[in-house]
């Protein structure tokens, strides 16, 4: 082959090389929006009606058993009557080394739940974070939003659910 030839073929490949990661990010990206709904109808539908083990495949396996024991304390406490998603935000993703292939979006959901004690349906607003990695979403975290003029002490909605 002349010195030409392998050029020419070398820059093919490295073009080659961009367009299919460029696809592949693409692919990614689409496989990531089109279970996004699903799986967080799933945690929330699992939170809803006490499948917690199904509910704790949506968060990190490390954290899955103290979550299904923590959750199933709670139903003596309160019911979730309904669930409501909000708002999803997307976050623009990184291109630093390694987190080009994290997609992330915050997810604020309103509860509806009854104490039980007190027979009376509350609302509770939570913030969460969801990653997108290796194929599969995880809930990496979540808060309770309050109200600034929301005062009290003992354990609040956001610390059971």
């Amino acid at each position: 082959m002349t010195r030409r030839l392998m050029e020419f073929l070398c820059v093919a490949a490295i073009a080659g090389g961009l367009v299919a990661s460029a696809g592949c990010a693409a692919n990614m990206e689409r496989q990531a929006m089109s279970s996004f709904q699903p799986t967080v109808a799933a945690y929330h539908d699992g939170l809803r009606w006490k499948e917690f083990h199904r509910a704790s495949r949506m968060i990190p396996a490390e954290n899955r058993s103290r979550f299904v024991a923590q959750r199933e304390a709670n139903q003596a406490v309160f019911d979730i009557v309904d669930y409501e998603i909000r708002e999803v935000r997307w976050e623009p993703r990184e291109s630093s080394a390694g987190d080009d292939e994290v997609i992330r979006a915050t997810v604020l959901v309103e509860f509806r739940h009854v104490w039980k004690n007190e027979g009376l349906v509350r609302v509770t607003r939570m913030e969460q974070r969801w990653e997108y990695a290796e194929g599969t979403w995880l809930m990496r975290s979540q808060h309770e939003v309050r109200e600034p003029d929301a005062g009290g002490t003992g354990a609040t909605s956001g610390e059971l659910l």
